[in-house]
């Protein structure tokens, strides 16, 4: 009998760290889901940062705004951006961090980079170029 018992311990003794990795992984915490923001909603218009690249020195303008601005995104897909008296609707797409919106007055779509999105909050950056170089970046913050 004793001869059986030394090859179940090799055994065991290879076999124990393979069978030790594999209860502490099994054996992980289950990962709590993020919730979801979403862009639908109406997002008034707070403050707008525009840097032209045409000259030099680079110009910086700051707008500040008072909540009568807005864009407006629908489930559907649709929306409008409401500029003093003007309404102007659009169609708009997302994809990972950002947002194509093509506006009823063009053929072309913007395509927003999403900086940043909370419940009561959304940073959108565009940028504009032309024959490949730079000319203006856009950043506008909003709050629902």
């Amino acid at each position: 009998m004793p001869t059986l018992r030394k090859p179940f311990l090799k055994t065991m003794k290879r076999l124990l760290p393979f069978l030790l990795c594999i209860a502490l992984f099994a054996c992980s915490k289950k990962e709590t889901p993020k919730p979801t923001v979403s862009l639908v909603g109406t997002w008034y218009t707070t403050k707008l940062t525009a840097i032209d690249y045409t000259t030099t020195p680079n110009q910086t303008e700051n707008i500040s705004y008072s909540h009568t601005d807005y864009i407006k995104f629908n489930a559907d897909g649709t929306g409008a951006q409401q500029l003093d008296v003007d309404n102007i609707p659009f169609t708009y797409t997302t994809k990972n961090d950002s947002v194509a919106i093509i506006f009823h007055t063009n053929t072309k779509a913007d395509l927003y980079k999403i900086v940043s999105l909370t419940n009561t909050s959304l940073d959108l950056l565009v940028k504009y170029s032309s024959n490949g170089t730079l000319q203006e970046s856009v950043e506008t913050t909003f709050t629902k």
